[in-house]
């Protein structure tokens, strides 16, 4: 019989959903042809289908390592990193596998879902979604998944529409029917919810569905229209609530219990509601039990949040000293938060003395070592974290900021572009790109950049100094040719160019305005002046001279401003004002890096 015929029998029996029958076989080609592909595959499915997870890794390594494009080879490598609650790992062998195949839905699926397992609600997991049910419109899981995110975004609306779609292509899809009912628990309508959840225990009634609806509503912070569905699964399982503060009384065992839901919800990424949640129930264990470390644990990143760095040092290093297992978090975010960076980077270093590719040791490390002006150590670490999650959206800008500070700027121009793919909103990789590259002269470029960000992005503040120091760089090249331009006129050529830069000055500050709305008065004072100085050079009003003019007079009115003075700029008045970098907040999900 030959390999193939084997192999055939060996797939017959898999189909047949006898996995272990067909390992044997398997194992035969395998001994006669170690890197038969065909081979490796199927084994890698057989072990997945039998809960062989680690086994299953292995085996998918040997294929990737026989032929790196591999497609099932890819896929499953992502499918076991997921399953190990590492997506971020995930994510360079799904985008390898649209690379490849761009057009087939199995691949975008896989991609759009490891991007919103690393970042729930991710807007590039959601369009890409949408392409796999544009290219294939009876594929349920592209529009069960379009559902989920935003779901997980809490637009119930849109969860339900999209799942509806899921469920038209596939009625019997159980995790399509939970998620409506979960869906349509967000729109307040708890009689068809209810109706939902019961569908979903009938259909497949084991624990693990019922914890996939508990897991769901604690990453959102057991909402309120959330609170029936919720009390539903707890019950089936025949668990407590124990989501409101108090609910626990006194009872030891209660308390214990109720302080590990309060350490759960006080996950890296954990929407606001579940850390606010977390600190209520944290509070109130403590106050029965003073002594429990996770409820301990959970007030030290409260207290952290408050920026009340004075409590919660001596806290996470007294969970430090007992051995708390992730009280290594709390003391790490504390000291670099308020800025002691040498104590951060020794604790830093300690912990990868331990585990030399702990991802937080390693990013906490980079931003210390930045901020005591080492870059050459800080691009090392910074590096080393990039191989644990190359497309980390916060590990890639801090790469990009260790090379740029260490002298490579080819480097950080290329981490940086990493980091502005991977960005989901946040606006500071597209901001510190755009820094870059005006630097480099590349003026199109950066302010396509600025421009092309949305109105809401979450790191305003860190664009708005981005902006900012643009700006003066504009200034910087306008200045020169400013000189040249008497009360009489200039040269038209050298009046417009000067203008010109004055002009993208002008954009950005209504940029920094727009990201940081606190900075109104000073650029309302100095556009103010400025136009005041534009006004006593005669230009046609059709120049671009003019047209500066009437942008700076625009920008004045939108930030409050009065009359334009007739003196103009003040001697040695410094023209382009800073936005005040915000104090660096090192937080470990990876929001705020740097």
């Amino acid at each position: 019989m030959t390999a193939e015929d084997t192999l055939r029998r060996a797939q017959a029996l898999a189909d047949l959903g006898r996995h272990g029958d067909a390992e044997p076989l398997i194992a035969q080609v395998l001994a006669a042809e170690p890197d038969n592909e065909d081979a490796l595959a199927l084994l890698g499915h057989c072990l997945v289908k039998q809960d062989r997870f680690a086994d299953a890794t292995d085996v998918t390594d040997r294929l990737l390592a026989v032929n790196p494009d591999n497609l099932p080879g890819l896929l499953r490598a992502a499918l076991m990193r997921r399953s190990m609650d590492r997506p971020r790992d995930a994510v360079p062998f799904v985008r390898r596998a649209v690379e490849l195949y761009p057009d087939q839905p199995v691949c975008l699926v896989n991609l759009s879902e490891t991007l919103h397992a690393a970042t729930p609600g991710s807007a590039e997991a959601l369009e890409i979604a949408e392409r796999a049910t544009a290219i294939d419109p009876g594929y349920a899981w592209a529009f069960r998944l379009a559902g989920k995110i935003h779901l997980a975004t809490r637009h119930y609306a849109e969860a339900e529409r999209w799942t509806l779609q899921a469920l038209a292509n596939d009625p019997g899809d159980w995790q399509a029917v939970l998620q409506l009912g979960l869906a349509r628990a967000g729109l307040g309508r708890f009689d068809e919810s209810r109706e939902q959840v019961r569908d979903t225990l009938r259909l497949r009634p084991d624990p693990g569905v019922i914890d996939t609806v508990i897991e769901h509503i604690e990453r959102c912070g057991i909402p309120a229209e959330l609170a029936e569905i919720y009390q539903m699964a707890l019950a089936a399982l025949g668990q407590p609530d124990l989501s409101s503060p108090g609910s626990a009384g006194s009872d030891p065992e209660l308390l214990a219990r109720q302080a590990q839901l309060a350490a759960r919800l006080h996950k890296p990424n954990a929407s606001p509601e579940a850390k606010r949640q977390a600190a209520a129930l944290a509070d109130a264990v403590l106050a029965n039990d003073p002594g429990n470390a996770d409820a301990r644990y959970v007030r030290a990143l409260a207290l952290i949040s408050a920026e009340d760095y004075a409590r919660a040092i001596p806290l996470a290093q007294q969970l430090a000293a007992e051995g708390y297992p992730d009280a290594d978090r709390p003391l790490l975010i504390a000291l670099a938060d308020s800025g002691d960076y040498a104590g951060a980077l020794a604790v830093a270093q300690r912990g990868l003395a331990d585990d030399p590719d702990s991802e937080l040791h390693l990013r906490i490390g980079t931003i210390c070592l930045l901020k005591l002006d080492r870059p050459a150590e800080a691009l090392q670490f910074a590096q080393r974290c990039a191989t644990l999650v190359p497309a980390n959206f916060g590990v890639q800008l801090n790469v990009g900021k260790a090379a740029k500070a260490a002298g490579d700027r080819d480097l950080a121009e290329r981490a940086l572009r990493t980091a502005v793919a991977n960005d989901t909103g946040r606006g500071e990789a597209s901001a510190e790109l755009a820094l870059l590259l005006a630097e480099d002269d590349r003026w199109p470029e950066a302010e396509a950049l600025i421009a092309g960000l949305p109105a809401d992005v979450s790191d305003g503040s860190e664009v708005a100094l981005g902006c900012s120091r643009i700006a003066r760089l504009a200034y910087e090249r306008a200045e020169p040719l400013l000189d040249q331009i008497g009360p009489d006129g200039a040269d038209p050529a050298i009046r417009d160019e000067g203008a010109r830069w004055i002009g993208v000055m002008a954009g950005m500050w209504a940029d920094t305005v727009h990201y940081r709305p606190d900075m109104k008065g000073k650029i309302g004072e100095v556009s103010q002046r400025a136009l005041g100085a534009m006004r006593k050079v005669p230009a046609p009003p059709d120049s671009d001279y003019a047209r500066v003019m009437g942008e700076l007079e625009a920008l004045m009115k939108r930030c409050g401003t009065g009359t334009v003075p007739e003196d103009g700029m003040s001697d040695g008045e410094d023209p382009v004002p800073e936005v005040p970098a915000q104090p660096d907040r090192a937080q470990a999900d990876g929001r705020r890096p740097s």
